[in-house]
């Protein structure tokens, strides 16, 4: 028995002289490991935060792609209804106060699950529904102190907003806004001197059928994105406007051989407007998306995407070169007249943009290289970026 108790008291005192911490051996951190652990958790999150942000804009881009999917579904449905695309913006009617300016998106409001909003818009005496075939329009201003007809006109439709364009949810007196619009082509177009001759797949007083699109419906372009301007210089989303030596000679919108886009592209300084070469700005980018004139809902293939929009004076119903363009990096999303959908760069070849005198044009092969080939429908070309 005392030998067993004398083994305990050896086993207690080893276990109290190894085991035992003193109090400089306790478990802690100090105010150095401390600052450590946050500077590496910073790190981490330097880190992971770029990522989680690309991986946002790859889920908003994705979300605007299906929605130019949609818009290009609900384009076929209308031509299988009526034999035809919808016009861009009617033809003119009556005096310049009595414009046929609704766009194309009007009338693909019941294709897109908005019948009640299409409804509202055209309820009113002068509107006539259409028969199969039949080529119509209403005038801008018919019926336009009518409640029901502002309410749907002035409706901001997630199906036409894009999740990347930040604008396009910011509380402003704006109203009607739109991130998508429509091709006229490789041309500037000008609805007031030059319906039905742009080349895209939407014109002016033009209803084109699928079989008029010779180069290819899979080389042509339909729909596109363009960013909503709230205030500003920046690029993206403004118009440079009266840039009249673009437009020299052409401010009735003639194709004539002084148009001149690289003196367009010369306005950029940086990522904003050179207030040398662009005084004058107008911030009306992306807005009523109702109103066919040309900066409202259009776009062309002249200038790359994400390049300078030039107006040839500070109206938003004159010839212009208006890109598309997007928050996206690197590019733009399009929608083809077959119905797919893609993403063109910004760096996509425009032709010979160095050179000066660049003709508009309104048959054969584009001048504006492979970006001009994929806006005309019947230019022989069947190249597509």
């Amino acid at each position: 028995m005392r030998t067993d108790r004398g083994k305990w008291s050896i086993f207690r005192r080893f276990s109290k002289k190894f085991l035992s911490f003193p109090r400089s051996l306790r478990f802690g951190f100090t105010l150095v490991e401390l600052l450590v652990v946050i500077a590496i958790i910073g790190v981490l999150i330097a880190l992971l935060l770029p990522a989680v942000q690309a991986a946002r804009e790859a889920a908003r881009r994705m979300q605007c792609t299906n929605k130019l999917k949609q818009l290009a579904l609900a384009t076929h449905n209308y031509h299988d209804t009526y034999q035809a695309l919808p016009c861009g913006r009617p033809a003119l009617v009556g005096s310049d106060s009595n414009f046929g300016r609704w766009s194309a998106y009007v009338w693909l409001l019941p294709f897109l699950e908005l019948n009640a909003s299409y409804e509202s818009m055209t309820a009113h005496d002068l509107f006539v529904a259409p028969a199969s075939g039949d080529r119509y329009c209403i005038p801008w201003e018919t019926n336009k102190a009518d409640t029901n007809f502002n309410t749907a006109m002035n409706t901001n439709y997630a199906a036409l907003l894009c999740p990347s364009d930040s604008n396009s949810t910011k509380n402003t007196n704006e109203i009607g806004r739109i991130n998508y619009v429509y091709s006229s082509g490789d041309y500037a177009v000008h609805p007031k001197a030059f319906a039905g001759k742009n080349r895209g797949p939407f014109g002016v007083g033009r209803w084109l059928g699928l079989n008029a699109v010779s180069d290819g419906t899979s080389n042509t372009l339909m729909f596109s994105e363009r960013l909503i301007s709230i205030s500003g210089r920046t690029i993206k989303g403004a118009y440079a406007a009266g840039v009249t030596d673009v437009f020299t000679g052409n401010t009735d919108g003639a194709c004539e051989a002084n148009f001149v886009p690289l003196l367009c592209l010369q306005t950029k300084d940086n990522k904003q407007y050179s207030t040398t070469l662009a005084p004058t700005i107008r911030n009306d980018s992306g807005y009523r998306w109702s109103d066919g004139v040309t900066a409202c809902v259009w776009t062309n293939t002249i200038l790359p995407p994400n390049s300078p929009s030039c107006i040839s004076s500070n109206n938003d119903d004159v010839p212009m070169i208006n890109p598309p363009m997007s928050n996206h990096s690197g590019g733009v999303n399009i929608a083809r007249v077959d119905g797919s959908c893609g993403f063109v760069s910004e760096t996509v070849n425009a032709g010979n943009l160095l050179t000066t005198g660049n003709n508009c044009v309104l048959s054969d092969t584009s001048p504006f290289g492979i970006w001009g080939a994929l806006g005309s429908v019947n230019g022989n070309e069947a190249s597509s970026p």
